[in-house]
């Protein structure tokens, strides 16, 4: 500034170069830092497949007997898995669609929004009860992802 309080053309020329590189300098840290949040907190679609399916096995308001880990197949029904599994458009995920296949059973259920069009699947080993008779069945849960 001279002394009359008036600015120099090569202070305003300073002063908004100064302005642009800090203003630059702040975009770049933070697209690092979200950069780094979104490598940080990344769930692979399998293992984020894997957590949801678990109440297909885990939990009795889908399949199982109270207090057991037997699925009874007279409750593997496409009713109880809509129950069990609600899809985006009525409050629930929006994440995957299933197809649940009892092998030995020879039973297949599909959530309501399944497209036929399977991106993985994940096996897993059961029990299953019909009736009287209990035996050893391998779950098929077919995944489409949305």
């Amino acid at each position: 500034m001279n002394k009359k309080g008036q600015t120099t053309t090569s202070e305003i020329v300073l002063w908004t170069f100064v302005i642009l590189i800090f203003s630059f300098l702040m975009i770049l840290l933070t697209f690092g830092v979200l950069s780094f949040h979104n490598k940080l907190t990344f769930v692979p679609t399998q293992t984020a497949a894997q957590f949801t399916t678990f109440r297909f096995t885990e939990s009795p308001d889908c399949f199982l007997y109270p207090n057991s880990k037997i699925i009874d197949l007279a409750e593997f029904t496409n009713d109880k898995l809509a129950k069990c599994y609600q899809t985006e458009p009525i409050g629930g995920l929006d994440t995957f669609n299933f197809r649940l296949k009892l092998e030995k059973a020879d039973v297949e259920i599909t959530t309501d929004k399944y497209r036929n069009k399977d991106d993985f699947s994940i096996i897993r080993d059961v029990v299953v009860k019909d009736g009287e008779k209990v035996s050893k069945d391998t779950l098929i849960i077919y995944v489409q992802e949305v």
